[in-house]
């Protein structure tokens, strides 16, 4: 008997339960209320787990590929003016020494970019 799912949104979180779903033989509906996927101006950031779960779906590398390690982080207003910021060399310094970088990241955080048209 073939069980079946049904995955309510095809962002990064739907898409990858319906491929892991998949994989196990599930029968698996996404909807979406979107009509079409184009650029939407949004990014999305990815840390170090969430990048391990994608390479279990065997996308890791096609998103390290397209994505740009981030050198600094924070956070900004609407218009782009810094709230609170982390300098670059704050990133990449460990806090303490039991503190390590994923070697297959390199950075302590991965940005994935979707441009407006």
């Amino acid at each position: 008997m073939t069980r079946t799912a049904v995955v309510v949104g095809a962002g990064i979180g739907g898409l990858s339960a319906a491929i892991g779903l998949r994989r196990e033989g599930w029968d698996v509906t996404v909807l979406e209320r979107v009509a079409a996927f184009g650029p939407v101006g949004a990014g999305l950031v990815l840390q170090a787990n969430g990048l391990r779960c994608l390479d279990a779906l065997g996308l890791g590398e096609a998103v390290r590929m397209r994505g740009l390690a981030d050198a600094s982080a924070g956070t900004r207003r609407p218009d782009g003016r810094w709230l609170a910021r982390v300098p670059a060399g704050d990133l990449e310094r460990p806090p303490h020494p039991e503190f390590r970088i994923d070697p297959q990241i390199r950075k302590p955080f991965l940005g994935v970019v979707r441009y407006l048209a």
